[in-house]
């Protein structure tokens, strides 16, 4: 009995012995840890410490004040358009001591090692507010720069000739800047808030819309015509697509007399038409706006196929080659004009595309229930004569030819078969051309050798 009380006794004194040792060893465990989570972040940001969306975990002064240095803002813009840009460069100057001390300041309420609390709070997040000044005039400077990544115009609705399809209209956007910068101060004063702004935009609504369209009646494709030309002609090729613009998109109401003069007027290099071959008083002549009668006859043949009224036409003097005989339309300001008339109940839209030396003209409208083609009979024929012509800017006995073109006159019919079959036809023209001569070009001897 005695020796069992005195072994119960032994055990007794073991287990405190063993209790009081690992109270000791976690103690310094404890304390080796704190030391060195104290040393780690002395001069170092605690975790949970934020400056907008960026953590400044374990970051020391210096690594802070580059992050300032470098902090951004972005933009988001219409489509999903985005753009980002340093504070800096929109003015705003952040105070980099106010913004450390705080950060440092988090965690660190109470002295080491109480703080253990505040470090525990801080974990779940806190959000350091930014200290800065702000210089207006760069700060609007920046949002004018902005304008290029996120403005831009109304884009009204349209017919493509290319495709022959109607496109929808492209709302516009501009910027509110006053809105802008409002929102910008915001932003830096909620700390809680991501650098990210949606940019204020006004809409803007373009003045032709499919809607629009729809309500004059027209819906899509009625007719087109191609010609073709020398894109090689650098003057002739640019009149064509300036006059061709000026052609593009436009509308014409119901009963309206389009004027192909009145649109382009005169064809003055003042309005950017260059010099080109016209044919002015039976012959080809040196005149600007050189080109426009291919417009003007392309355009023609697309009225004749919508079925429109021509009030005004005039054939050219000889034969061109972009359009059969009876199928073309000379004009010339104040005297000779292209007019017709839109006799549809709807209104008729006018669209151009000149591409790779060919011009096509399209309308649109209220697509024909009626088949129209155009019809060309030859009632007469004059071969062209030969002409030769001596010059001294070929060398001795070389030869060129350039081929002339027949002239005659060509009746030009219009035949309509309507919905119910029936079918209809009118004469449009009686053209007579006049024939231009071959020309051989022939290489002769200087009258006067060395040019005395």
């Amino acid at each position: 009995m005695v020796k069992g009380k005195v072994f119960l006794g032994l055990s007794a004194s073991i287990r405190k012995w063993f209790k009081g040792r690992l109270l000791l060893i976690l103690l310094s465990i404890f304390l080796l840890i704190g030391i060195q989570d104290y040393v780690r972040y002395v001069g170092k940001i605690y975790p949970g410490v934020y400056i907008k969306d960026v953590h400044l975990a374990h970051k020391t002064q210096s690594e802070v004040e580059r992050i300032l240095n470098n902090l951004q803002m972005t933009f988001e813009g219409p489509g999903g358009s985005s753009r980002s840009l340093p504070l800096k460069e929109m003015g705003i100057e952040l105070v980099p001591g106010q913004i450390i001390s705080l950060s440092l300041q988090e965690g660190r309420e109470h002295p080491w090692p109480l703080n253990c609390f505040d470090r525990v709070r801080i974990r779940k997040g806190v959000r350091v507010p930014l200290s800065y000044c702000i210089e207006t005039k760069r700060l609007f400077g920046a949002i004018e720069g902005l304008k290029k990544s996120f403005e831009r115009g109304a884009e009204k609705a349209y017919y493509n000739s290319k495709s022959a399809a109607l496109i929808a209209e492209k709302m516009g956007y501009r910027i509110q800047e006053e809105e802008f910068a409002r929102e910008i101060i915001l932003n830096l004063e909620q700390k809680d808030v991501p650098p990210i702004i949606v940019v204020p935009m006004e809409k803007l609504t373009p003045d032709l819309t499919l809607e629009y369209l729809a309500g004059e009646g027209i819906v899509g494709g009625m007719t087109s015509f191609s010609t073709a030309f020398d894109a090689s002609n650098i003057n002739r090729s640019h009149n064509i697509a300036l006059a061709a613009k000026e052609l593009d998109q436009l509308i014409i109401a119901p009963g309206e007399i389009f004027s192909f003069n009145g649109l382009l007027g005169d064809t003055t290099p003042q309005k950017g038409y260059r010099e080109g071959i016209i044919i002015q008083g039976g012959k080809y002549v040196a005149g600007y706006g050189g080109g426009i009668c291919q417009v003007a006859s392309t355009l023609y043949n697309v009225a004749l196929l919508a079925g429109l009224q021509i009030v005004e036409r005039h054939h050219h003097y000889f034969e061109t080659g972009y359009v059969c005989p009876g199928r073309d339309a000379t004009v010339f300001y104040g005297s000779r004009d292209l007019k017709f008339k839109n006799t549809c109940e709807h209104s008729i839209l006018i669209s151009t595309h000149v591409e790779n030396g060919t011009i096509t003209i399209a309308m649109a409208g209220t697509p024909l229930q009626k088949k129209i083609e155009i019809i060309t009979r030859q009632r007469s024929l004059i071969e062209p004569n030969l002409r030769i012509e001596e010059t001294c800017e070929l060398g001795p006995g070389e030869m060129v030819r350039k081929e002339g073109s027949p002239g005659g006159r060509v009746d030009v019919w219009r035949a309509i078969t309507h919905p119910d079959g029936e079918r209809t036809e009118e004469l449009l023209s009686i053209d007579n051309y006049m024939p231009y001569p071959a020309i051989i070009r022939k290489g002769v001897e200087p009258l006067f050798p060395g040019g005395q």
